[in-house]
């Protein structure tokens, strides 16, 4: 341009000396030089006609005919700053000094011209730039609020719009960068309807003036709605754009599309503001994505504890409610837990006088606990026992199995230690062997009943045959007599065996008390008195009958009062004692075995 042809500020100003008809009568060389007019072309010329455009002209003759008709009071320095005329037809700024001078009543003027164009567009540079600074601080500014993400873009879009830039339309757009594919999706717009949101909402890379920038990284201006709008509405207005890339580093995070007039010429320094843009709201994409990260794996963490502390609560409610005990050990033997259950095991072999069942550090004492705790070498999962007298100086067997105790880098930082009391578990198992072998030797009674029963069926046949053969005077008659009564007395015995080793269904009906106990009376009558032994009945009055087998109930009385008897001296007292227990007709039934 033509500016760059005048001196800078700073070089000398122009100077002009005219009469009072505005009649430029002598001038310096730098008004050849600010002016662009050779000196010869100036000389003679009027100030205003050459210098000053149509609009300044007549304020410029008023205020010298003012100058020139107020003699000594009119006379004063008028200081201005104006738009002059350059010789190539232009127009720039310029401080303008008007000094009168009267000479023998005749007036004339001194006039400076100094160039304000630098000045001036240093001012504006600064204007600028303090407007680029005031938008970038709001984007910071609303980017520490809380916010979502769009909401800070579309905020950030508003004061990108509001600057001061010539041909920015109100109306704009931002692009994210799809996680999962090579797409922009519409984050934030203003201006546009629902039409465009739709057409705009997905962008394929290298689609339209904004995929195009996505995939180059480069900034893309059109002048125009030209063939590159590869998404076109109807009734498009023509327009201006900038798709700006927003990149952190390599990598692409979305476009900043802006509109501007037709027709707009863009220059470096708004290509330079877009750049800077750009650049917060990648650091602002960046932070906020950062941030929405980071809350996500705040979540995570405080689920994660949450569920560890569930697992915790679990944990110790499952131990504190096991029936086994549970003891933990570290490396140097020294008990670091023991559950309820452990305590309750333990706490027969100390003395509960002297020691602190609080103090878990006491059972480390116990034998069998040292003995239990130097045992490492036990496999997972087996078993093994150890047995030790209580404080009542009983016998108690103890069950246990030791676990290595490891920390989270399998390194072993003590032993897990499981055991339960088996005595009475162990005192069954005798039992029901004894049961077994009871049963076993039963089957094999039953087996020598039924083969006798056989040879003693022959006898009593022919026992049977030889009586009918003998004559009612004959003296083996007799013999054969008693022969079948005792052939007879064998297989009620054995009758009672089979029903005692198998009893059979239950044949219940009503019948007393009495009536049950009066019939065992009979059977244990020669019993009861060889030992001088005497059986009391004591019923409640009212008492009901009872809905049994009475046969097996007489088994029952039959058995208890044979172990009484056994177990009572000579002179004896057995009493059976029956009353209602309740309201539901329950009996209760007692008997009561005095020496």
């Amino acid at each position: 341009m033509a500016e760059k042809q005048r001196t800078k500020e700073g070089t000398s100003a122009a100077v002009f000396m005219i009469d009072n008809v505005d009649i430029i009568t002598n001038c310096n060389k730098a008004a050849e030089d600010i002016l662009g007019w050779p000196l010869d072309d100036i000389k003679g010329k009027k100030f205003s006609d050459l210098v000053l455009p149509n609009k300044a002209r007549k304020q410029h003759k008023n205020s010298l005919h003012k100058f020139d008709t107020g003699g000594e009071k009119g006379l004063s320095v008028k200081r201005t700053e104006q738009n002059v005329l350059h010789h190539d037809g232009y127009e720039f700024p310029v401080e303008l000094i008007i000094c009168p001078v009267n000479k023998r009543r005749v007036c004339s003027f001194i006039i400076t011209v100094r160039d304000l164009s630098e000045k001036k567009q240093r001012v504006r540079v600064l204007e600028q730039a303090s407007r680029n600074q005031q938008t970038v601080n709001s984007i910071l500014r609303i980017a520490l609020e809380d916010l979502s993400l769009d909401e800070i873009l579309l905020h950030a879009l508003e004061y990108v719009l509001l600057l001061n830039t010539p041909g920015l339309i109100d109306k704009g757009a931002v692009f994210l960068l799809d996680d999962d594919a090579d797409y922009l999706v519409l984050r934030a717009h203003k201006g546009f309807d629902k039409k465009h949101v739709q057409a705009c909402g997905r962008i394929p890379f290298g689609t339209c003036h904004c995929g195009h920038a996505a995939l180059t990284g480069e900034i893309q201006f059109s002048e125009c709605v030209d063939d590159q709008h590869d998404i076109r509405l109807n009734k498009t207005k023509p327009h201006c754009h900038y798709c700006v890339p927003i990149c952190s580093g390599e990598n692409m995070l979305g476009v900043l599309s802006l509109y501007l007039q037709e027709g707009h010429v863009q220059t470096t320094d708004e290509k330079n503001m877009l750049w800077a843009i750009s650049n917060i709201l990648a650091g602002v994409i960046e932070r906020k994505k950062i941030g929405i990260q980071r809350s996500l794996l705040i979540k995570k963490q405080e689920a994660m504890i949450t569920r560890i502390f569930d697992e915790k609560k679990l944990t110790e409610a499952i131990i504190q409610s096991l029936n086994s005990g549970l003891m933990v050990f570290d490396l140097d033997e020294k008990i670091v837990s023991l559950n309820p259950s452990g305590r309750l095991i333990l706490s027969q072999f100390i003395d509960a006088d002297t020691a602190d069942s609080n103090n878990i550090d006491g059972f480390t004492d116990i034998s069998a606990v040292k003995l239990m705790c130097k045992i490492r070498k036990t496999p997972t999962g087996k078993t093994a026992e150890v047995s030790q007298c209580n404080q009542k100086g009983e016998k108690r067997t103890l069950q246990y199995t030791v676990a290595p105790w490891e920390d989270s880098s399998d390194q072993q930082i003590g032993i897990i230690l499981q055991f339960k009391d088996i005595t009475e578990t162990l005192r069954i198992r005798q039992e029901m062997e004894k049961m077994n072998r009871i049963s076993t030797v039963a089957e094999i009674a039953s087996a020598v009943a039924h083969e006798v029963r056989n040879p003693l069926a022959g006898i009593k046949t022919m026992s049977q045959a030889i009586e009918e053969n003998c004559d009612d005077n004959d003296e083996n008659k007799e013999y054969i007599t008693r022969i079948i009564k005792q052939v007879d007395r064998l297989n009620d015995l054995l009758t009672q065996f089979f029903t005692y080793a198998k009893p059979g269904k239950a044949k219940k009906e009503k019948v007393s008390m009495g009536h049950i106990v009066n019939e065992t009376r009979q059977l244990l009558k020669v019993k009861l008195n060889s030992k001088r032994i005497v059986l009391e009945e004591n019923y409640a009055v009212g008492l009901p009958d009872i809905y049994v087998d009475p046969d097996q109930m007489q088994q029952v009385f039959l058995n208890l009062m044979l172990n009484a008897i056994d177990a009572m001296k000579k002179n004896g007292k057995i009493e059976i004692k029956a009353q209602l227990a309740d309201r539901k007709m329950k009996k209760n039934i007692r008997i009561f075995s005095r020496t």
